[in-house]
């Protein structure tokens, strides 16, 4: 029999199970964030950096309301996804986090957003 396990999906390190998207919207609830950037395609220049990356907000936070991550950029709601339904990853600078799924906000069309934090205000860790 193979290493395929029907209780793999609920693991916490497991991105795609429900409790590792409730732990790490928990995690990033109150974060603030220097700007925002939305990734529309996957080209890559020769020095590493993506072609299609755009600042679509700048100053805000991530929260966590009523079952949804919202991201806010100054006055407006930039992005607001189900957390059970939104794919989470921290950037391996620990600078930033990717989210990607259906944006409630505009119209539950598919997207791929980079929230770049200011100061870290807590630890890792903490709650």
């Amino acid at each position: 029999m193979g290493k395929f396990s029907l209780f793999g999906m609920f693991r916490k390190n497991n991105e795609k199970s429900p409790i590792f998207r409730r732990n790490m919207a928990a995690r990033l609830h109150g974060m603030s964030v220097r700007y925002i950037t939305e990734r529309t395609g996957d080209g890559v220049n020769a020095d590493g950096s993506y072609t299609d990356d755009y600042v679509i907000g700048r100053g805000g936070s991530i929260a966590v309301i009523g079952g949804e991550i919202v991201v806010y950029s100054s006055t407006e709601t930039v992005f607001r996804s189900k957390v059970e339904l939104t794919d989470m990853g921290e950037l391996m600078s620990g600078d930033g986090v990717i989210l990607e799924g259906e944006d409630l906000e505009h119209s539950g069309v598919n997207r791929r957003i980079i929230a770049y934090f200011t100061y870290h205000l807590r630890q890792r860790g903490e709650k």
